[in-house]
């Protein structure tokens, strides 16, 4: 069995150097970032426009049939509230966020 001597440990530090002072914090200005979109106007409205045509139509629909129960106190228009409301609504947000292409550049 071996045994190996540790080597002479030198201090790290010296208690009687002269400590020099650290350069004092200086804030950078912030990088101007210039956002830039290559999507023509045409296709960003066509786009909103079909999201908005997708949405606000199964939400009007299914607060009509909603409106016509409550109005009437009868229970028919519950199932076109719901199966023109929030079960289309679902739909048509699934239906849109798999159809949409957000990764392509239009010029």
């Amino acid at each position: 069995m071996s045994i190996v001597a540790r080597p002479a440990s030198r201090p790290k530090s010296d208690p009687n150097r002269l400590v020099e002072p650290r350069e004092a914090f200086t804030q950078q200005a912030t990088p101007l970032v210039v956002e830039t979109t290559t999507q023509s106007v045409a296709a960003t409205g066509s786009d909103t426009h079909r999201w908005f045509l997708f949405l606000g139509i199964p939400f009007v629909l299914g607060a009509t049939f909603f409106g016509l129960a409550v109005g009437l106190g009868a229970e028919w228009p519950m199932v076109p509230a719901f199966f023109l409301g929030p079960f289309l609504l679902t739909a048509s947000y699934i239906g849109l966020m798999l159809t949409s292409d957000t990764n392509t550049t239009t010029v």
